[in-house]
């Protein structure tokens, strides 16, 4: 499964609400 920046964008800002 290939990732976009998007896609990698997407899954840092959920890591930090997530993390936060």
């Amino acid at each position: 499964m290939q990732m976009d920046q998007t896609t990698l964008q997407l899954i840092q800002v959920l890591e930090k609400t997530v993390s936060g």
